[in-house]
């Protein structure tokens, strides 16, 4: 059995091999030969007596080590095996032959120590793509990145690769080093922003390596016009807005969804909503889908609780409080509007540790947490088992699980993988379906199958390939769009209203703020004066529907007159539906759709909420 050896080999001077490579190419039986990359001339005195094959004739090669030692020759130009060699490599590897590298001089390498520039961490990006898309993505990728960059270069393209260099990485620091039959060399020491005009490869180079410095941490950040003006020149180079904000913004100091926005003023997105493509980019965790899945989880979480059998003691209850938070907390908010006018006892949601004083044992309490793990739930539920209250879990799992499972109390458990808020049909249809176990409301069914009706109709209309003429989530998203969202409503959108705003926190990653009639007409309406300039900011969405008890649908007109009259930015948003469950569903659903769009418009992605996983982390720090 032979060895696979793997032999550097000088693309230059035959006397740059060294003598242990000598040894080995004249001793081996067989050499293999990468395309481009001939079997090397020796010093004088010494020959090749092996002969060669291409390194994709794995066969023939893997059949020569069973009676002898092969070399596969690297050259000193390639930052690595190519992809057939790292095949070959493998393949000899996995038939038990043995693989030894023989050291040679190495390009890259040489490269980094000649540059002057830090070396003891590096990012090697080899060859660049030969299509302009892909070499675009690629240094948009790299653009922020400190540490040192190594690039190999064809000599025949270089003023056009160190152009696109200078377009996507702005000036820095560059070490242009050849390999040619004199040797290796740097040939020139300067800045990316002047090596197009004084850098012009020779016949006789070989190979080429440019060293780049890192992306520096912004001293100052850009006037607006120079940023204008970066962004315009990515944008007609090729690169997207999301491309063009990575790369600028580690140079400019400005934030990436800032550069995303000015990229679409540039382009005149904001005009041109239909680019479906557009829309879903800074979706890059797919918050668009959960939105469209809402009829989805409110059939599964109606199915859940069809078999729901409460114990004697629940159904006692003259109370009931679910305690929840956030996402999780919305769904007990919008059942007890749905409910409120036929429920015979009081449905109040808790935010909030503890318990109020007035919860006892007759007091059914509902744990509501998608991740069965939030503190101010589990507080108030660990109360409510202290006092003897009732209760009942409603989660994905964690502690709350453990909870229910360790004390017998009912546990209605489901499975469904998103951010919190991003559940919203289950966390609101399962405790309509509890409340209707419980014998506090009527058959629900109907209304739900209404609800589901105008979801999936609708919801065709809002969804991202449905173009802005028709798409009213996407006209209210470029209207709200630089602007602060109020959202005004009353009755069953009263909570519709509290799910648009945290929605707009966080999908959009703005402020926003709710208002609900007919207490916003007490107080909220005398505050349109100061601070001056602030009411410029605002677009208020005043949320109406059938059914509007007739003095709160004059009010929301009234109201809509005299903040129109102060110059206030305001829309009326019909939200359909008969019945109050489907006006509820409606609501949620052009609302977490204007959220999704509003965010693409500020380049954001939707999902993440860095801020809050940052304070939950110090809170469990005691911090």
């Amino acid at each position: 059995m032979g060895t696979l050896y793997i032999v550097g080999v000088p693309a230059g001077r035959a006397d740059e091999l060294t003598l242990r490579a000598q040894r080995t190419l004249e001793e081996v039986a067989l050499l293999v030969t990468e395309e481009g990359t001939p079997a090397p001339d020796l010093p004088v005195g010494c020959g090749l007596a092996a002969p060669s094959v291409p390194v994709t004739d794995t066969e023939a090669i893997l059949a020569a080590l069973e009676t002898g030692d092969v070399a596969l020759l690297l050259d000193e130009r390639r930052a690595g095996p190519s992809v057939p060699a790292s095949g070959l490599i493998r393949a000899a590897l996995e038939g038990g032959f043995p693989v030894v590298p023989v050291p040679g001089p190495s390009l890259p390498v040489t490269a980094l120590i000649l540059s002057g520039l830090p070396a003891d961490s590096f990012i090697c990006l080899g060859s660049l793509p030969a299509q302009p898309d892909e070499r675009q993505a690629l240094l948009a990728a790299v653009a922020g990145e400190r540490r040192t960059l190594l690039i190999l270069a064809s000599p025949a393209h270089l003023p056009d690769t160190l152009a696109c260099l200078y377009g996507a990485l702005g000036d820095r620091p560059l070490a242009v080093v050849v390999v040619s039959g004199e040797g290796t060399e740097m040939v020139w020491r300067g800045r990316l922003g002047q090596a197009a005009g004084q850098v012009a490869a020779r016949p006789d180079w070989l190979g080429c390596a440019l060293v780049i410095g890192g992306a520096r941490q912004p001293t100052g950040r850009w006037e607006k016009a120079r940023l204008r003006a970066e962004v315009r020149a990515r944008l007609e180079q090729g690169l997207s807005a999301r491309e063009a904000g990575r790369q600028l913004s580690a140079l400019s100091g400005w934030p990436r969804r800032e550069i995303y926005r000015l990229a679409m003023e540039v382009t005149g997105n904001m005009d041109n909503l239909d680019d479906v493509t557009a829309q879903r980019e800074p979706d890059r965790e797919g918050m668009l889908n959960h939105v469209a899945a809402l009829p989805h989880q409110c059939r599964q979480a109606w199915a859940l609780t069809r078999d729901l059998k409460l114990p004697p003691h629940h159904q006692r209850a003259n109370k009931v409080l679910i305690a929840g938070m956030g996402g999780s907390a919305i769904g007990g908010d919008l059942a007890a509007a749905v409910v409120a006018d036929s429920a015979p006892l009081p449905i109040l949601v808790h935010r909030d540790y503890g318990l109020p004083a007035w919860a006892d044992e007759h007091t059914l309490v509902i744990g509501s947490s998608y991740s069965g793990d939030t503190e101010e739930t589990l507080s108030a539920f660990e109360a409510a088992h202290e006092r003897g209250c009732p209760l009942l879990a409603v989660t994905t799992g964690g502690r709350l699980a453990r909870l229910a499972g360790e004390w017998g109390v009912p546990l209605l458990s489901f499975h469904y993988r998103s951010m919190p808020r991003a559940a919203v049909g289950y966390l609101f249809v399962s405790l309509l379906g509890i409340l209707q176990a419980l014998g506090a409301v009527g058959d629900l069914e109907a209304d739900l199958q209404e609800g589901l009706s105008l979801l999936e109709s609708w919801g065709a209309e809002l969804a991202p390939d449905s173009p802005v003429a028709r798409n009213r989530a996407r006209q209210l998203a470029q209207a709200l769009y630089g602007r602060v969202p109020v959202v005004v409503g009353a009755e069953v959108l009263a909570p519709v209203a509290r799910r648009w705003k945290c929605q707009f926190n966080e999908n959009g990653k703005g402020w926003a703020y709710f208002e609900v009639l007919p207490e916003m007409d007490h107080n909220a309406l005398s505050g349109l004066h100061f601070p001056a300039g602030a009411a410029d900011r605002l677009c208020v969405l005043f949320l109406t529907g059938q059914g509007l008890q007739p003095r709160n649908r004059l009010r929301l007109d009234l109201t809509r007159q005299i903040l129109e009259e102060q110059g206030i930015a305001c829309h009326a948003v019909p939200v359909p539906g008969r019945s109050k469950l489907a006006q509820a569903l409606a609501g949620v659903q052009l609302g977490d759709y204007v959220s999704c769009y509003l965010a693409a418009l500020y380049g954001a992605d939707p999902t993440p909420i860095a801020e809050i996983a940052t304070l939950k982390r110090r809170m469990s720090e005691g911090r």
